[in-house]
């Protein structure tokens, strides 16, 4: 298997994931865990867990702990990962906004993760004004505990040519990645979008040595 992390950067430090980073992921579905297990090392530092809303069913918990466990996390890594489920967008709503803040005030620089956000929007029983609203309130959650110390992840599907509308609420965040499949079936590049300056430059040094360790 092999995980290419981009840009490269100088391998002579390994500062920490800045805490209050935010990623916002581009990857397919089907690869969503596998990807978070080889990014686990990011989230899961020390004794820090993890909490995930899994918008789009995608958590596998037997791909995330092989792959964490491949990358340097101990067998028992799932012991320090919290998985909610929600099946509707007010379900996940309800994640954001009553879930997660309780989490930052218990647990400073708490690791949070929203997987397939884009996914339940895409219901069209509802209004897409409805739909349009509920969104906002969930990114605006979402930066709320960014500036309030949280480290997080934001995983989304690509978009469908027309059918994107959706897309540009997600620009929120320090760092915009794309998980872009290479030539073997489990072979994958992730290739940075945008960056921007401060705090996310803690990130991306971050990611220059952990490119060695994540390359089998």
């Amino acid at each position: 298997m092999r995980f290419e992390l981009a840009p490269s950067h100088s391998h002579a430090s390994r500062p920490l994931l800045a805490a209050s980073s935010a990623l916002v992921l581009e990857a397919p579905r089907r690869a969503t865990a596998m990807i978070l297990g080889r990014l686990a090392p990011l989230f899961l530092e020390g004794e820090r867990r993890l909490y995930v809303a899994d918008g789009a069913n995608c958590f596998d918990p037997y791909a995330f702990s092989r792959e964490a466990r491949r990358h340097g996390l101990p067998d028992d890594v799932l012991d320090r990962v919290f998985v909610s489920r929600a099946f509707t967008i007010h379900q996940l709503s309800a994640v954001t906004r009553e879930m997660f803040p309780p989490l930052l005030r218990r647990e400073p620089q708490v690791a949070l993760a929203v997987l397939g956000l884009e996914h339940l929007f895409l219901e069209e029983s509802l209004r897409v004004a409805e739909r349009s609203r509920v969104l906002l309130g969930v990114m605006a959650d979402l930066e709320g505990l960014r500036r309030g110390g949280a480290r997080l992840l934001a995983t989304h599907e690509p978009a469908p040519k027309g059918q994107g509308w959706w897309k540009p609420m997600l620009a929120f965040g320090d760092v915009r990645a794309r998980a872009l499949q290479q030539d073997g079936d489990d072979e994958w590049k992730l290739e940075i979008e945008r960056c921007d300056n401060g705090a996310n430059a803690a990130y991306l040094q971050y990611l220059a040595p952990a490119r060695d360790r994540l390359v089998e």
